[in-house]
């Protein structure tokens, strides 16, 4: 059965993971053979600041590793856009 786990990352970060055209999310899929569901906008309530990623794969190996890759995006853009601004 497929596992499926859910994880929330900050709207403005959302573009990033899906990436031009979708290929972050693309290659990000293809390479730990996990599915990327993210929320679309207007499933959002109203000051939800939140986006709810979906993960789904057949092993929580690879729900990890995916996790893992996004958080990591995460860090990266909210980490140069705190340091940018003071």
């Amino acid at each position: 059965a497929m596992m499926e786990e859910q994880i929330g990352v900050p709207n403005g970060v959302v573009g990033f993971i899906i990436g031009r055209g979708g290929e972050s999310i693309a290659s990000m899929q293809a390479r730990t053979g996990c599915k990327v569901q993210i929320q679309k906008e207007n499933e959002m309530k109203p000051g939800q600041t939140q986006r709810v990623i979906t993960l789904q794969a057949m092993t929580k190996e690879a729900i990890d590793q995916c996790r893992s890759i996004i958080q990591g995006m995460v860090n990266e853009r909210t980490q140069t856009s705190s340091s940018r601004d003071n």
